[in-house]
């Protein structure tokens, strides 16, 4: 016999297959689509070629970070990275204390138009034995990253409009709470964008032992695993990425109170 479902069932499960569309084919469109050059071609660029909005935030982010002890270490663009999207970074390093900072500025094209997708400023400080404490100021709505991190790093991302002064203020609050007994490893000079390469690099790297990527030797790129795909497109949907959102959110407001308190 031929089989009927009853009429009730039908828009049901039509609702049940637009709602999961995107779960499924979201992770194939990633699949096949997303690559990290490994050796991205990196180019210097004049920051005085930005267009306005990326230029007064990169302005303001240095003046604020060359007051604070940094030097301009230099600026590059990695326009063949990834596909789509090409950042914009100046990279400084205070030379007293080791910590390093990167201001980025990623341009996407969207229906063939270049747009400014997003400003963000990391502040990292790395140390002998593999850790790290890392800060940075992101979008209010951006669940951040969906890549997993090492457990020996210790970052916090705010979402508070605050300047990169504040941040950097911040940042060295959470040296002093989370640094380990550990040198501080200092760029050496001449040889700073090895570093900033290599933080880049072991992000990347880590996805491969998590089984989220893994290496195409022909493409010479980071690609993701169908496990990868399917866990980096998740982590971007509802309800994940709101619930991604809200812990990092709380992890900020517990810090931020730590801050205050001390500081205060």
């Amino acid at each position: 016999m031929p089989l009927h479902l009853p009429h009730n069932l039908v828009p049901i499960l039509f609702v049940v297959l637009l709602v999961g569309f995107p779960y499924i084919l979201g992770p194939i469109l990633i699949k096949n689509s997303q690559k990290i050059a490994r050796r991205a071609v990196q180019k210097r660029y004049d920051p005085a070629t930005l267009p306005p909005e990326a230029a007064s935030f990169f302005y303001n982010a240095v003046t604020s970070l060359t007051q604070a002890g940094f030097t301009v270490i230099d600026y590059i663009t990695k326009p063949g990275e990834t596909p789509n999207v090409t950042p914009c970074i100046v990279n400084l390093v205070n030379r007293s204390n080791g910590d390093m900072a990167s201001v980025a500025c990623f341009f996407a094209v969207v229906n063939g138009i270049t747009q400014v997708q997003n400003n963000s400023v990391f502040l990292t400080t790395v140390y002998a034995n593999g850790e790290i404490v890392g800060s940075c100021i992101m979008p209010p709505k951006s669940a951040g990253s969906c890549y997993k991190y090492r457990p020996y790093a210790h970052g916090c991302r705010f979402f508070d409009d605050i300047d990169v002064a504040e941040l950097y203020r911040r940042h060295r609050f959470l040296v002093e709470k989370y640094a380990p007994n550990s040198p501080v490893i200092v760029p050496e000079p001449g040889r700073e964008m090895e570093s900033f390469d290599r933080i880049n690099d072991d992000v990347h790297d880590y996805q491969v032992k998590q089984g989220l990527m893994r290496i195409d030797t022909t493409r010479d790129a980071y690609v993701p695993t169908w496990f990868g795909a399917f866990y980096m497109t998740w982590a971007l949907l509802w309800p994940c990425k709101q619930l991604r959102l809200a812990g990092a959110q709380a992890k900020a407001k517990r810090e931020l109170d730590d801050y205050r308190r001390k500081t205060q």
